[in-house]
């Protein structure tokens, strides 16, 4: 007996949420035609964009930079209260 199966991906919404899409399209999108796969889902949810595609579509950029100007005195000073005790807790949580 043989039997086919067939893969249905689950997606993950904001908050969580499992999605079962019914279809995948390929689309041309944006001035430049990049061409992108949308899930399709029979559902009123809003419509996202995910981390790739809002790249691919310039609306997001990933900045890799981290500029700290405070020297160790500095920050040490400045959150004193946090670097002072045995790591306790002053009251229960």
């Amino acid at each position: 007996m043989e039997t086919n199966h067939i893969w249905i991906p689950k997606l993950r919404a904001y908050g969580s949420k499992m999605i079962t899409p019914i279809g995948k399209v390929t689309l041309a999108v944006s001035k430049e035609k990049r061409k992108l796969t949308f899930h399709v889902i029979a559902s009123n949810e809003h419509t996202t964009l995910g981390k790739s595609a809002s790249e691919d579509l310039g609306y997001v950029k990933r900045m890799y930079v981290m500029v700290n100007k405070s020297s160790k005195e500095e920050i040490l000073e400045r959150y004193k209260d946090v670097f002072e005790g045995l790591g306790t807790f002053s009251k229960p949580y």
